[in-house]
């Protein structure tokens, strides 16, 4: 009966330990492993090591990075084992996975093994180099492999060298301790002149080698620096180190525009037959092309083969002489200026000259002037052109080889009229008379013999209209312009002009009418050194229109108004009260009657400027300042103050008054 109670009591434990699992409705809940393989020694991942769960069989492969993991585990104790070729194996014991969703992190260091591959000479000395050396008979060396771990090494030989004929063992298997013997045969005709050397690779499950492998060529020939380079010949030279067994029966050069040059690939040959005496040899290739790369070898042959030396190259010359336009021609109405500089392509100039003419690709059969006999720089001058005539014009240059053109130069003479502007001076217009003039900036290559200024009340006025006459010459000129009425809305246009004796040019036009007498009524403020001229108000608008408002202005006879900068504003509002508006377009008219401010009181006007504000700490966004014109009083005295709006969107419209600045007088 305590029997039967005992096995009873047992089975219950049992029942009750399993009820005590965590799980997730009725699903256990599983854990997971992951962890990093790195070596031991570097610390670097280990990619492609194989990770088993002993226990249960579950494996894994590390990624780049090294890691590997294993996901919904069962709870339990497991054991890792680690494996990599190279490296030791490794096993890690006893590693609890438990059942509450937690992940378990098992990191692990492998070490590498020692390089198991050996490679040996003929007395079992390890090597890392064999050199066939420079004996014609020489083309074969030996080497071992050696097996010195305690497993089976499996191996290869890989290699990638023209003058390394044949290996005798390319890859095979050896036991612990065994050797294998590699013979290495070299082909000498395909060794490059003078030194050379290759590497090739031994390989295997158990660690690798390689070998740098070493020759030098059999000296017979050797290819020289050719000499006295011409434009159609060239002089080569070779030197012939030892003869050959069987003899030389012929030795020369080949030559080509390709790289390696062959008596079998289609290159040129300049040869002698017969046996040469050791020494130097020189031979002349002609018949080049001129201004062209060739690539030459010397060569011996005999019965049996033909060995090339080393590859040179030469470049043969131009005698072409060149010639270099140096400046942009320049020009009036019957003269035109060419700088330009000739060298004679290696040989001495016969003749250097420019010619012309009113037709394409003009030669010495049409106009033309011989300008010297020298490699140097010309500066020419082509007299006795008619003006506004279009010209072709060509410098030529000759040697004993080559007569040479340049490019068509093409160039139009100047009209033979003078250059004049139109200038109007906005401070001296009255409602009667206005001061004006102009400059003569260019006379057209003739005498300006009178010059002034010119006005009609219809545009482009010339000297049939009312006239001024203001001396000659060239330069700048003052004029008085009289008898006009800028009362009301009359209009005139004057345009300063200048006369010689091919005709008359204009200047520009320049409108005059009653703003221009009201320019010098506009208030001034003086400022740093400048005088700011304030234009009326303008109305309120965009930054962008605003900006483009005062480029665009044109007034009193001037265009170069602007939006003022922040401070410059600041400075107008506390020196000028004039002309300021409210935002709603009203006079802005200050108060000083505490009793009767009326509607005046706390009002405010809101002005552009062209000043950039950087709201934030990194300037990364910007917008512009306003200024902000307040009124008030304080107790019983009446006062204003001006300050920034700052970070203020650039579509908001608030007034504009645009300000010419210019150096006071």
């Amino acid at each position: 009966m305590k029997k039967i109670f005992s096995i009873v009591l047992l089975l219950t434990t049992i029942i009750f330990l399993f009820s005590c699992e965590k799980k997730e409705g009725n699903q256990v809940v599983l854990g997971s492993l992951y962890g990093v393989v790195t070596d031991k020694t570097t610390g670097e991942p280990i990619k492609n090591a194989s990770v088993e769960l002993m226990d249960i069989g579950l494996k894994a492969v590390t990624g780049d990075d090294g890691n590997y993991e294993f996901i919904k585990v069962e709870p339990g104790t497991y054991d890792l084992y680690v494996k990599k070729a190279g490296y030791k194996d490794s096993k890690t014991f006893d590693i609890p996975v438990k059942g509450d969703g937690k992940d378990k992190k098992v990191d692990v260091q492998l070490e590498k093994l020692p390089p198991a591959l050996t490679i040996l000479d003929e007395n079992k000395i390890e090597i890392d180099s064999i050199d066939f050396g420079s004996e014609e008979g020489t083309t074969m060396r030996t080497f071992n492999i050696f097996n010195n771990s305690e497993k089976t090494l499996e191996w290869s030989v890989v290699q990638d060298c023209k003058w390394i004929k044949s290996i005798s063992k390319e890859n095979g298997e050896l036991g612990v301790t065994e050797t294998q013997t590699i013979v290495m045969t070299i082909d000498r005709n395909k060794l490059d002149l003078g030194d050379n050397s290759t590497l090739i690779y031994i390989v295997s499950n158990n660690g690798s080698k390689q070998l740098k492998i070493k020759a030098r060529s059999v000296d017979v020939i050797e290819t020289l620096d050719a000499t006295d380079t011409d434009s159609h010949n060239v002089v080569l030279h070779g030197k012939i180190i030892r003869n050959l067994d069987p003899a030389i029966t012929e030795y020369g050069f080949v030559y080509s525009k390709t790289e390696t040059p062959t008596l079998n690939n289609g290159a040129s040959k300049k040869s002698n037959s017969g046996t040469p005496q050791v020494g130097v040899y020189t031979m002349i290739a002609d018949e080049l092309d001129t201004e062209t790369k060739y690539y030459a070898r010397a060569f011996v042959t005999n019965r049996e083969k033909t060995i090339y030396g080393n590859q040179i190259s030469f470049t043969t010359i131009s005698h072409v002489p060149e010639i270099i336009i140096l400046d942009e021609p320049s020009k009036t109405a019957t003269v035109i200026s060419i700088n330009y500089k000739v060298s004679g392509g290696g040989l001495p100039l016969e003749e250097v000259g420019v010619c012309w003419g009113q037709e394409m690709f003009p030669t010495k059969e049409t106009n033309y002037l011989i300008t010297g006999y020298e490699a140097k720089e010309y500066l020419t001058n082509i007299t006795n052109l008619t003006p506004n005539t279009i010209y072709y014009i060509r410098i030529y240059a000759k040697n004993a080889e080559e007569e040479v053109y340049s490019s068509n130069i093409i160039i139009q003479t100047r009209e033979g009229l003078p250059t004049v502007t139109t200038t109007i001076v906005g401070e001296n217009v009255t409602n009667t008379s206005a001061i004006g003039g102009g400059n003569v900036i260019d006379d057209g290559g003739y005498a300006v013999i009178e010059r002034g200024v010119c006005w009609s009340s219809l545009p482009n006025p010339t000297i049939a209209d009312s006239k001024t006459i203001n001396g000659s010459g060239n330069g700048y000129f003052s004029s008085t312009i009289t008898d006009i009425d800028l009362t009301g809305d009359n209009i005139y246009y004057v345009r300063a002009y200048a006369t010689n004796t091919n005709g008359t040019a204009y200047g520009n036009n320049v409108k005059i009418s009653k703003e221009n007498s009201d320019y010098k009524n506009l208030p001034v403020v003086m400022f740093g050194g400048y005088a700011y001229r304030l234009h009326p108000d303008i109305g309120a608008m965009t930054l962008s229109n605003a900006l483009n408002a005062c480029i665009s202005l044109q007034y009193g006879g001037y265009d170069d108004w602007l939006l003022p900068t922040y401070e410059e504003l600041v400075n107008l509002m506390n020196n000028c009260t004039e002309g300021w508006k409210y935002f709603n377009g009203e006079d802005f008219t200050p108060c000083f009657d505490i009793g009767n401010c009326g509607k005046n009181q706390n009002n405010s006007g809101y002005y552009w400027t062209r000043t950039k504000y950087a709201y934030d700490s990194y300037s990364r966004n910007y917008t512009y300042y306003a200024v902000y014109y307040y009124w008030n009083y304080s107790n019983t005295t009446p006062y204003h103050y001006v300050r920034a709006l700052e970070d203020v969107p650039s579509d908001k419209q608030y007034r504009v008054r645009p300000v010419r600045k210019y150096i006071a007088n």
